[in-house]
This record gives structure tokens, sequence and C-alpha cells, in this order.
């Protein structure tokens, strides 16, 4: 168990727990609606030119697998409501069960707006999916937890890959809360995890090495804290203690 599951458990606050998340959601919801109500009281006219999206950024574990909060690639804490409203494409009501993921964001709205894509974005346009929810789609939906830890979902596995090297497969036709993991049990499910490996990231940001306790944003904005390498996959801070100059990229 993961020892916030402990902590919670030891002092019997389950319950506590629980209802804090539902008042959170609760209100939530109310602010989104003032949102909503302000939407629908527009004229026609500016609605039929506006494209709405609703998404978080993560799910959220009460207690299942002995888990709280987020921060595990499982599919409770990785699953997120995502609703779109496109004038002239979507259609109200409709649900699309397909796998897709937030980098599909930028792209979409792009090829919407008939804006160009910039070379940079890798994320996919579900454009197709919008206008028809049932569509043949074979894309996969992509996640990452801190440092070379991903999972990968299509529209049955999740596949699971952390830095040391640990697996894990779960068959959501059979499996739904994913309690069995597959990815030993060889076999078909080698093919499975080979499969959906090519769908992991080539690339992972590098570690920064650095002593946390200490912190140069009471003398830089945070946005000059941090910079990208000429490799574009690096990231290096500002090493507090080096006088706060950036720390080295790699060679």
């Amino acid at each position: 168990p993961h020892k916030e599951d402990a902590n919670v458990t030891k002092l019997g606050r389950q319950r506590n727990a629980v209802q804090g998340y539902l008042a959170s959601v609760a209100y939530a919801d109310f602010c989104l609606g003032r949102i909503l109500d302000a939407y629908e009281a527009m004229p026609k006219s500016e609605r039929d030119n506006t494209i709405v999206v609703l998404w978080s950024d993560h799910g959220y574990h009460l207690g299942q697998k002995k888990h709280w909060k987020k921060a595990t690639l499982w599919e409770e804490s990785s699953e997120i409501p995502f609703i779109w409203v496109v004038p002239g494409l979507t259609s109200p009501g409709t649900l699309c069960h397909r796998p897709v993921d937030t980098m599909s964001v930028y792209p979409t709205l792009c090829k919407l707006m008939g804006l160009p894509v910039p070379d940079h974005v890798e994320g996919a346009d579900i454009r197709q999916l919008l206008g028809n929810p049932h569509s043949k789609w074979d894309g996969k939906a992509l996640s990452t937890m801190g440092y070379a830890n991903h999972a990968v979902v299509d529209e049955r596995y999740r596949y699971i890959r952390y830095e040391d090297g640990t697996e894990e497969l779960y068959d959501h036709d059979t499996d739904p809360f994913e309690y069995t993991n597959l990815a030993g049990y060889g076999g078909m499910y080698n093919l499975i995890k080979s499969n959906l490996a090519r769908f992991m990231p080539k690339a992972d940001m590098k570690k920064w090495d650095l002593d946390f306790s200490q912190t140069c944003n009471d003398r830089y904005d945070s946005a000059d804290t941090v910079k990208l390498c000429g490799d574009g996959t690096s990231f290096v801070a500002r090493n507090p203690k080096s006088n706060c100059d950036f720390t080295p990229c790699p060679e």
C-alpha cells in the first residue's frame, strides 16, 4: 500500500477524504456552470463561432488499489473528462470510447481554425472522432509521470513501463479495475507489449542533479529558472550552489 493509504487508514479518515474530494468537485462544477451559463447567454451568432473544450489534468484515487490522490499511471489516475463542442461538427449527447490524450488539443484546434500546426507538435488531430465517434481509429493515448515512467493505452490494453524496467499490462475487457498484471505471462502478451511499446517516447528529459532544498526563485522570475539545451530534450536549472548560474548542458 502507498504511504498515504496507511496514513488515511490509520487515522480512520477515509470518509472525510472522500467527502472533501466530492466537495471540491461540486464547487468546481458550480464554477463551470457559471461559465456555461454565460456561454448559453451569448447571441447564437457568437456561439456558432465558438469552440468549447473541457478537460482536466488527471484523475484521482480514493482508496482504489490502496492509493489516494493522483501520481499513478493506472486508469483511475489517468482518465479525465474530455468534452468538445464544435459548431457544425459535434453532436450533442454523443460519446466516444476511442483512446486519445490531451496532446490532441493543440493540433486539433489548429486544424479547426485553419491555422498551421507547428513542426514540434506531436499530438493527433481528432477531428474525425469529433464528427463521428465511431469512426475507425488506431490512435493510442500516452501518459507520463515523472522521469521515464510511461503508460500507453489502446482500446483494450494498458501497458506501463517504469524507469527501472518494471512493467505492467492490463486487459480492460476482462479486468477494468486493473488488478491482474499480465506483463509477466509471456506468450501473446509479449506481442501486445511490443506493439504498445512502439508508442513510448523515444527520449526522456534528463534528470536535474540539484539540491531542491535550496532555490533561486527569490532572485529570478520562475520563467527564467529553467532553460532548454541545444539537444532539444534536456532541461537545466539554475544551481543555488553556483551563484544561481545555469547548470551546464550535457555534452
